[in-house]
């Protein structure tokens, strides 16, 4: 099974893309390869094809292949430019495409700009992992040593948190 990961956008009709790969992470495992010729900090040109890789994937079934699928394309990340990843997530987690229920008609039947849209499930997760992130930096602790110079080692300009914490926060 093959995912071909381009520089377009699902949601706007699949409108090309371009713009500068910003963080990138394939994945790998039993079962996978990637074909790319990407690397961070490549840029992605509107004028050629915009082709980013291929994703190709094999199983002893098509179900086993399907489901090797959805995982690289979850391990993937690719930061930059639109792309259809998510796009390919939907296609295989689709109950038809699993049942192999397809047709020249089925992205006209079955995928909207709306198919991607994260569910309230998802939102709810992201909105409570941000509120945890500024719970957890509110609570960091940097403290200055007392001597100005970086401690007794002279190469850190700061005091561990968890020392600091466990002597009463005083800063001892």
């Amino acid at each position: 099974m093959e995912a071909r990961i381009i520089a377009e956008d699902p949601t706007r009709n699949f409108m090309p893309s371009a713009g500068t790969v910003e963080r990138l992470l394939f994945a790998h495992g039993p079962g996978v390869r990637n074909d790319a010729g990407i690397y961070r900090g490549y840029e992605v040109p509107v004028f050629y094809d915009s082709l980013l890789s291929k994703l190709v994937v094999w199983g002893s079934d098509r179900d086993q292949a399907r489901r090797r699928m959805l995982r690289a394309l979850g391990e993937m990340v690719l930061d930059g430019p639109h792309h259809n990843v998510a796009f390919h997530q939907w296609l295989c987690a689709h109950p038809e495409f699993a049942a192999g229920n397809l047709s020249t008609r089925f992205l006209e039947e079955h995928f909207t700009s709306q198919s991607l849209a994260p569910s309230e499930e998802a939102m709810d997760v992201a909105v409570m992992a941000a509120a945890m992130h500024a719970h957890a930096e509110s609570l960091r602790v940097t403290v200055a040593p007392a001597d100005g110079a970086g401690g007794a080692g002279g190469a850190d300009s700061t005091r561990s948190t968890w020392k600091w914490a466990g002597r009463g926060r005083s800063g001892r």
